[in-house]
């Protein structure tokens, strides 16, 4: 269904419909373990992003996906160095006011930190992410705290049974926001955790 929709969208000249359908074709792609395929989704979009003046909406879809091929690739280190080069263009930008945007944000950029601090990254990089960590668990939207719950099972690597109970937490908030696909990831890192 995605191929008509992206047809119909460039027939119109829809570079704004074009730049979100990069999202669902980036994430089938690496579902697929085909990470050419997510890179030709996303730089089918391309000439979207190169007639935006300043850092729009498309550029922001087009970041976060070049995250998740970085993060899938397992390359914490160019995810965390993408995003905080973008990161002043993404405040200056405004965008940051829309709270489902700045969510996102605020968990890409904790977890890109951690991914960072895992591969060496240091101290900064860590308080960088527990940083985002407060600044996500006082946003009101009912999936921040559910991904805060993630984020924090991942800094508490050292302690399985914590590990366990802030996962089980995080699924059970993000299935009651019907983030279902995020529920079952959590679940599934719990499984990895207790050797299933």
């Amino acid at each position: 269904k995605l191929p008509g929709v992206l047809r119909e969208a460039e027939e119109r000249g829809d570079w704004h419909g074009i730049s979100l359908m990069a999202y669902p074709r980036v994430l089938l792609a690496l579902a697929h373990d085909d990470v050419d395929a997510a890179r030709a989704a996303l730089a089918q979009c391309m000439p979207a992003l190169q007639l935006s003046e300043g850092f729009r909406l498309r550029d922001y879809q087009a970041l976060h996906c070049e995250l998740l091929i970085d993060r899938y690739q397992g390359d914490g280190r160019a995810a965390f160095r993408r995003l905080e080069q973008a990161w002043p263009a993404l405040i200056q930008s405004r965008l940051l006011l829309v709270n489902i945007l700045r969510v996102t944000a605020l968990a890409e950029r904790a977890s890109t930190a951690l991914d960072f601090a895992a591969d060496g990254g240091g101290r900064q990089a860590l308080s960088i992410a527990q940083q985002v960590l407060r600044a996500l668990e006082r946003e009101t939207l009912p999936h921040a705290r559910a991904f805060a719950l993630m984020l924090k099972a991942r800094m508490h690597g050292h302690q399985p049974q914590r590990m366990i109970a802030l996962l089980t937490e995080s699924s059970q908030q993000l299935d009651a926001c019907g983030l279902t696909l995020h529920a079952e990831s959590a679940r599934r890192c719990v499984g990895v955790i207790m050797g299933d």
